[in-house]
């Protein structure tokens, strides 16, 4: 039997409470136990690591990131996958959805093939657990930074071929459900067990409800690419705000939203309906400088990220930045920031049975962070790896 690992004197966030001066005994990369330390017993053959000054929080979960340091998930190899799931690691992420513009009709099989090809490998990180397909069924009148090129028109026997393609991979697919035939696509999707999420689309409010009725359950990048509600046209952001049925993702990197309207959206949607995302891109983690993301020229200044019309071009940060965002800036918990980091999303993704929260059972993936919640170390299935 695998030797157990405790860790001692840390603050436990599970993340639903905290656990001050907690104990969190792991054994073959299972949580065995955990609790207050007159309630654990720490088993008497365990390696005990104290944690003094510390917070233990659940493994981060990102369901929207298109690469790190370098790396653009859009046309790597299995190095590159590597290489951004040892960064990811690094910044407490334990779980994340390959997130990739589709590139046109004529070749978005290669691409398929090349994911794929790296999912299916038993060697392969284990940080990865999907596809998230922004698009390609988007409202050229809202590309914000995605090229017109990435986009098709929404025709069901093309969905189909897209789902057929990456396989069970796929989990979410951004899709704007104004355009023509997008609500078909959004009921195909819901189907096949994919998240159809609302973005890059200037749908309105009743056009929500309708897309609600076919499967729509989350909205990409609450406030980012999508008209601003108005009082008698309330729209995509409108619904953002006020319906039940949908989880929202929230860019927190102090450049996308500011925190005065994260904490609107938090607010009024409640914390557990909410998925932290990073949107990072390859240049997160790179110095100012000028870069290539999706074909174009990139420039990074102050550490955003520009494309040459001045739009953002998706974040240079990773969810631990947002972490620090929601706490420092935005009044909000460090149970609530954890649970829209994490738990959140292992709901989304149907793995909220063993990820996402620190509990006797569930996988051992969790971040540790000190005061300034800066990640010093992630543990990945029991096993120390970023």
């Amino acid at each position: 039997m695998a030797k157990p690992v405790c860790y001692t004197g840390a603050d436990i966030v599970t993340p639903l409470r905290v656990i001050n001066d907690g104990v969190l005994v792991t054994r073959g990369g299972i949580i065995e136990s955990v609790g207050r330390k007159a309630s654990v017993a720490i088993p008497v053959d365990a390696d005990v690591i104290p944690m003094p000054g510390r917070t233990i929080m659940p493994g981060m979960i990102d369901v929207h990131v298109h690469g790190v340091a370098g790396v653009d998930f859009d046309e790597c190899d299995a190095e590159g996958f590597e290489r951004a799931a040892a960064m990811l690691l690094a910044h407490g992420v334990t779980q994340a959805l390959i997130t990739v513009l589709v590139p046109p009709y004529e070749s978005f099989r290669k691409q398929a093939e090349r994911i794929r090809a790296y999912l299916e490998r038993s060697d392969r990180s284990a940080v990865y657990c999907g596809v998230h397909t922004e698009g390609p069924f988007l409202n050229p009148e809202m590309p914000g930074a995605i090229p017109l090129r990435n986009m098709w028109a929404a025709d069901a026997a093309r969905a189909e071929e897209l789902f057929e393609a990456f396989g069970p991979w796929l989990k979410v697919m951004t899709v704007a459900p104004e355009i023509p035939g997008a609500l078909d696509i959004i009921r195909l999707a819901s189907a096949r067990g994919i998240v159809p999420s609302a973005g890059h689309s200037k749908a309105s409010y009743e056009v929500v409800e309708d897309a609600i009725d076919r499967g729509l359950s989350q909205v990409t990048h609450m406030y980012n690419v999508m008209p601003p509600a108005m009082h008698r046209d309330p729209g995509l952001l409108g619904a953002a705000y006020t319906r039940p049925e949908l989880d929202v993702q929230l860019i927190a990197d102090g450049v996308h939203v500011s925190p005065t309207m994260l904490g609107l959206a938090i607010r009024a949607h409640g914390a557990a309906s909410v998925l932290l995302i990073s949107d990072a891109v390859c240049i997160a983690g790179l110095p100012d400088g000028s870069y290539v993301f999706a074909g174009d020229k990139v420039i990074v200044s102050g550490g955003v990220a520009r494309r040459m019309n001045g739009a953002i071009c998706g974040s240079t940060s990773l969810l631990d930045a947002g972490i620090r965002t929601l706490t420092r800036k935005c009044g909000v918990s460090l149970c609530d920031a954890a649970r829209m980091a994490g738990m959140n999303g292992a709901r989304v993704l149907g793995l909220d049975r063993r990820k996402g929260r620190i509990v006797a059972g569930y996988d051992a993936d969790f971040a540790i962070l000190n005061a300034a919640y800066e990640v010093k170390q992630t543990v990945l299935g029991g096993v120390t790896a970023g």
